[in-house]
């Protein structure tokens, strides 16, 4: 049995990143033994593996302090060995914490491995979100940006380097026990669908339609888009719920079934409690129609909760107590299912507590709203951890990896559609390469456009 020394405080800490790797990754039987050492010890057929434990050797003076973050710039490590360079996205590896410097990163001496990355330290950092707990700036909307996080600031957010600084452990194990054998992962694509605005003429008035269609005429300059969308409105007055402009439903989940996959749409229940949560009752007429094809066609079903929710538990509370119940009515079953915060909206450890409170299954709000690439740097779900109980939850996250609006809106990155495809197909290379998720959103009201679906349909496929 593989035996892990660890040093002995941050007991919880330490036991919750050990399991996440060795257990709920790599389903690896191990002894965690409690020593006074200053690094971490892997002990496997009489060898050693010394991986370096800057990060709560650091922290023992200073948790949750400025002093317990990475040092900037971070020192890289420059990989010249040809079969660490098969572990990595890049030879040119960032070290979050850890004492690496150029060829002293990783050598050998006698039958002994010497790690000079702080690999579980640098994991425990970046999937609990410890810098956002750090780091108080926020944007107007209350959430930490992209571009205060340090895995933009060093330019590695576009790589998942927590998946990278694995499988340089795993290659060090394979070194000393080759037969060793981890849990086999399979690559998915994941797509999402945060259901804001099912249909667009719903609850609307006479006023309002009429004003929004001279909109196009008068500011979009389109007679096009005029001639549809009237075209639109009239069938949905008619009873043709499906014919409203913003009813996708069937493409989405056409191009998924073209491609072997499973959609997920998170659906809202709060209504009136802040201008920016949905239009519809998700008791509804139409949306129980919605809501059963869905189901019958075997794709899934979400919450997703009011834009207030994140730093409010008796909202999640009760956004998924309403979902609860339309379930059991509109489908005739219960079943558990997990959440994506509306805008992104996420506070460390807050919403996960809430979730966890409210019997959530899993979340699949992690991803930079203003930027793509790894927030979490990882693309494998994993067991959250709240910072400040100091205790591991049940609840599991899930990493969103790319939202169509980061990539493609003026007011985030505003790529145009080539560049925002190239990005975000090497993202999805990249989560292939270690076997992990890609998981993206890509919402309803995004499939109008022909140039935005041409994206998403290139996405799907393997």
């Amino acid at each position: 049995m593989l035996k892990i020394k660890l040093p002995d405080n941050f007991h919880n800490e330490r036991e919750y990143i050990v399991s996440t790797i060795f257990k709920y990754f790599w389903d690896i039987d191990y002894e965690i033994i409690y020593e006074n050492r200053n690094n971490l010890c892997l002990t496997v057929n009489n060898k050693n593996i010394f991986i370096d434990d800057s990060f709560f050797q650091n922290a023992v003076d200073c948790w949750l302090n400025n002093k317990s973050m990475p040092t900037l710039p971070l020192k890289h490590w420059c990989i010249d060995d040809k079969k660490i360079s098969k572990c990595v996205a890049d030879c040119d590896l960032p070290v979050i914490f850890g004492k690496a410097l150029n060829d002293n990163s990783y050598f050998y001496q006698d039958s002994d491995v010497y790690i000079g990355i702080d690999i579980l330290g640098s994991a425990f950092f970046m999937l609990t979100r410890y810098e956002e707990l750090v780091n108080k700036n926020r944007d107007n909307y209350g959430r930490f940006s992209a571009y205060d996080s340090i895995a933009y600031k060093e330019k590695f957010l576009e790589r998942p380097i927590i998946n990278e600084y694995l499988e340089i452990l795993w290659y060090a194990i394979q070194c000393v026990a080759p037969e060793l054998k981890r849990k086999q992962r399979s690559f998915k694509i994941i797509p999402t669908h945060d259901v804001d605005r099912p249909f667009e003429f719903l609850n609307l008035s006479l006023y309002q339609v009429l004003h929004s269609l001279a909109g196009d005429l008068l500011k979009r300059k389109s007679i096009k888009l005029f001639s549809d969308r009237l075209k639109s409105y009239i069938k949905f007055k008619q009873g043709n719920y499906k014919a409203d402009y913003n009813y996708t439903f069937d493409t989405i989940m056409d191009i998924s079934e073209a491609n072997g996959l499973t959609s997920t749409f998170f659906f809202m229940t709060a209504q009136n409690i802040s201008a920016l949560d949905g239009n519809y009752s998700i008791v509804h007429p139409y949306i129980k129609n919605l809501m059963q094809d869905i189901a019958k066609r075997r794709h899934k079903i979400g919450l997703h909760p009011s834009f207030e929710s994140f730093k409010n538990a008796e909202l999640v509370k009760n956004n998924k107590e309403q979902l609860d119940y339309a379930i059991k009515n509109n489908l005739n079953k219960n079943f558990n299912f997990g959440a994506r915060q509306h805008y992104l909206r996420w506070s460390c450890p807050e919403t996960w507590q809430y979730y966890e409170n409210a019997g959530l299954k899993f979340d699949t709000t992690l991803s930079f709203a203003d930027h793509i690439g790894f927030r979490c740097g990882i693309c494998y779900e994993y067991p959250v951890f709240n910072l400040l109980t100091r205790k591991q939850l049940n609840l599991i996250e899930y990493p969103l990896i790319v939202m169509e609006g980061t990539g493609l809106d003026l007011n985030y990155m505003n790529l145009d559609n080539l560049e925002m495809l190239n990005r975000c197909v090497r993202l999805k290379e990249v989560c292939k390469k270690y076997k992990g998720n890609f998981i993206f959103l890509w919402h309803n009201t995004r499939f109008k456009k022909e140039s935005e679906k041409a994206i998403y349909t290139q996405l799907l496929k393997t």
